[in-house]
């Protein structure tokens, strides 16, 4: 049978991996929002692009989807970005195709629901709750003390995060993390501050079973919490190691999640490894190819042969028997300030760095920039390869300092390092 795979939303890295590992025959179909529609890569590769107003209802797309399905009968639905996973689950429901359902969907997006899930498993019990206003959570704090973390509810590169360290930061902290955003419905999650250094990591799961492919350090900015670095593999002791693999296993049993590419970020506190949040995706921030660099296992092309109704944890676990050899690491460049971007440079100083493998310019001459409040204000990367977590961290940070953003500002240009 011919396979037809439905891809909701766009994506730029895994059709193009559905398309090499299925081969000419294989049809792909697109549906997304009409915003998306001027970015999608490689658009002929498409046997159809169906564009949908981001504001319809999910009855369209699930409508759009079957009509798609009476012209071409589906076999597979894709999704690789929370923004339509919603949609994609309704939409494989409606066609009685595999996919993540919709309570799986939601207890992921929904931070309140993935904390109550973890409590209730046994998994994790880190203190949490929606305030609704300063009343609240002045009634939170005096419950659990500081320092505390306000998030929205729903969200998506770490924007509306405020550290809470005292009854006169909450009402600013509110604020910040109660924006409405098409990722955001403004309502607030306020959590106990986890304490200790920041991981990510990357599993696959079928049939019921989750294998850790790669475990990722990560280095944030102090005061915004914006993400800044990443460095694979990360410098963690086997203890440690282990606890982590069993946390992350146990989340995702605890949320459903049966099969597919996961994205889990994790603190390690005094008592042990704590959930931040998990995805069901794979992850941003070039975190995919920083696993691949050291492990062999891509997980955006574990992705795509799932898509296509492919197995793929015999070949994951297969490439896991090699003992790494190297370690590759990431770093951004922002401007951190508000203007209009007149040029970049730099790129060709950092580029020459020994163990520098990729420099890539995020903005382009004439977007607006702003000081750092997300992950979208980020400006460049650098991404390097080492022996060592340490030299492959430093090389990258290195190079990206030598990155620099020329801003017109008040009508006068600006060198922002």
């Amino acid at each position: 049978m011919r396979h037809h795979v439905l891809i909701v939303g766009r994506d730029k890295e895994v059709p193009g991996i559905i398309r090499a590992v299925g081969g000419p025959d294989v049809l792909m179909s697109l549906i997304c929002r009409t915003s998306a529609v001027a970015g999608i890569p490689d658009p002929e590769s498409y046997h159809r692009i169906v564009a949908v107003a981001h504001d319809a209802a999910p009855a369209d797309w699930i409508e759009f989807a079957l009509t798609i399905d009476q012209l071409d009968p589906v076999t597979a639905v894709g999704t690789f970005h929370e923004l339509e996973q919603h949609h994609a689950a309704r939409i494989a429901a409606a066609l009685g195709l595999p996919m993540h359902d919709i309570d799986i969907v939601n207890a992921v997006h929904d931070k309140a629901v993935m904390r109550e899930r973890l409590r209730a498993a046994g998994v994790d019990d880190t203190p949490s709750a929606i305030v609704r206003d300063v009343t609240e959570a002045q009634r939170f704090a005096a419950q659990h003390g500081f320092p505390l973390i306000a998030k929205p509810v729903q969200g998506a590169g770490s924007t509306g995060i405020a550290r809470v360290h005292s009854p006169a930061d909450l009402p600013a902290a509110l604020a910040t993390a109660g924006i409405k955003s098409q990722w955001s419905s403004g309502e607030v999650l306020l959590e106990r501050l986890l304490s200790g250094p920041q991981i990510s990591v990357e599993a696959v799961s079928e049939a019921n079973e989750h294998v850790v492919v790669g475990i990722t350090a990560k280095s944030s900015s102090p005061s915004h919490l914006v993400e800044l670095g990443h460095v694979c593999p990360a410098p963690l002791d086997a203890d440690t190691t282990a606890a982590v693999h069993d946390l992350v296993a146990r989340t995702l049993t605890a949320l459903g999640v049966t099969f597919g590419v996961t994205h889990t970020e994790i603190v390690i506190t005094p008592e042990g490894p704590r959930i931040i949040e998990t995805h069901v995706r794979y992850a941003g921030d070039r975190i995919a190819t920083l696993v691949h660099d050291v492990t062999g296992v891509d997980v955006r092309e574990c992705s795509a042969r799932q898509a296509l109704g492919q197995r793929v944890l015999d070949d994951v676990r297969a490439a896991l028997r090699r003992e790494p050899t190297r370690a590759s690491a990431i770093w951004f460049a922002a401007p951190d300030a508000p203007g209009v971007l007149r040029g970049i440079e730099g790129i060709d100083d950092a580029a020459r760095i020994e163990g520098v493998v990729e420099v890539v310019p995020l903005l382009s001459v004439g977007d607006t920039t702003s000081t750092m409040r997300s992950t979208f204000d980020r400006g460049a990367y650098v991404r390097a390869i080492a022996p060592t977590a340490k030299e492959a961290l430093d090389t990258a940070a290195t190079a990206a300092a030598k990155v620099t953003f020329l801003l017109a500002h008040s009508h006068k240009a600006t060198e922002i390092v």
